[in-house]
């Protein structure tokens, strides 16, 4: 049985443990790709092991460039097998990688996420930590401020930040969330 994989965002896993991977949402270009989006409009993409690193690391370097190392932005692996395909899969002949498609929605159930450690069902997406790909962003040194005053204002205002908004220091080299057997 063929596993099949693919790379997404952490904040889509509430959507996707929800409704699956589903074509009435995708449509938005190869991972964000606005210039692919008539192309992939009512496609679900997916690839095989060969592939998994290569669209990783495409949706690593669309975070990294286009949407900021945020949590919500940190790439995650999904996997999938062929048993959960409602069609036969088509070859995507535009794919830079290995790439194939079907036009139907592939159910949550099916669906598994890499946590770092293991491949756990989609609906437990909330175990998949996303800051382990992330570096922390630097804190506030206090040679940078004219005063002390402003060091501290710029510390608290650091410490305080909302997680899930925070601007971290970026992705690191090697993600954890990309199963080691892959590499």
């Amino acid at each position: 049985m063929t596993a099949w994989y693919h790379a997404t965002y952490y904040g889509r896993l509430p959507n996707i443990a929800k409704n699956g991977l589903s074509p009435r949402f995708g449509g938005s270009g190869a991972i964000g790709q606005a210039g692919h989006r008539g192309h992939s409009k009512g496609k679900i993409f997916f690839t095989n092991e060969d592939g998994a690193l290569d669209w990783f690391y495409k949706a690593e370097y669309i975070a990294d460039v286009q949407l900021g190392p945020y949590q919500n932005n940190v790439p995650v692996l999904l996997r999938f097998y062929d048993d959960a395909l409602p069609s036969d899969p088509v070859v995507d002949p535009a794919g830079e990688y290995p790439a194939w498609f079907v036009d139907d929605p592939i159910e949550a159930a099916f669906i598994k996420v890499f946590d770092g450690n293991e491949w756990i069902p989609v609906e437990d997406w909330v175990q998949v930590d996303p800051t382990l790909a992330l570096s922390l962003p630097n804190p506030p040194e206090p040679d940078d401020y004219d005063s002390e005053e402003e060091f501290l204002q710029a510390w608290a205002s650091f410490d305080d930040e909302d997680d899930e908004f925070r601007e971290y220091g970026g992705f690191l080299n090697t993600s954890p969330l990309f199963p080691k057997e892959l590499l």
